[in-house]
């Protein structure tokens, strides 16, 4: 959550204030603790599948409100609209990517920002690893990108986290409409 939000604070000038910042797939707000330090004011809103995540999340103190909720079915249905929507580790856990861009895009404010982490393959568009989680190509994402009416601010490569003893890189992105 550090290097994405040190990441997005890079791409965007100085002065860049955020009001309303989507965590999609909050976990237990490890990028609310993050996000709150750079952008003090900002109202932050957490979403997650688990009860034991949000009921973590909540605890933090750091949010709005938090919901459980699958990430595409809360874009779909709520009413807010975000300059901020992150999602940290969320898009390893779904292969075609574009419908959450989409109903994500939809809920940015003009000039929202829609940052993201994924793990990274050759293999055209997007495969499934032994692990369980998908990875992503990221030729294919940056034509999401521009498809999508997005434009690419940043992208870095760099450990996602440590599993198993072993550090694992992935991709960070950050888009801007």
């Amino acid at each position: 959550p550090q290097t994405l939000t040190g990441i997005i604070q890079t791409a965007l000038p100085p002065d860049h204030v955020f009001n309303r910042v989507l965590d999609l797939g909050c976990g237990t707000g490890l990028f609310a603790a993050a996000v709150r330090a750079v952008y003090p004011n900002a109202v932050l809103v957490g979403v997650d599948l688990s009860q034991r995540m949000v009921t973590a999340a909540s605890a933090r103190g750091l949010y709005a409100h938090v919901q459980k909720s699958e990430a595409g079915a809360y874009l779909d249905q709520t009413a807010e609209t975000f300059d901020l929507i992150a999602a940290t580790d969320v898009f390893i856990y779904v292969g075609d990517v574009s419908g959450l861009v989409a109903l994500a895009r939809k809920k940015l404010t003009p000039g929202g920002v829609l940052a993201f982490t994924v793990e990274t393959t050759d293999a055209p568009d997007f495969v499934l690893q032994t692990s369980g989680r998908y990875a992503h190509n990221t030729t294919s994402l940056r034509a999401l990108a521009a498809r999508s009416g997005f434009t690419v601010l940043a992208e870095r490569e760099a450990p996602l986290r440590r599993h198993a003893g072993a550090v694992e890189e992935g991709l960070y992105m950050v888009w801007r409409i």
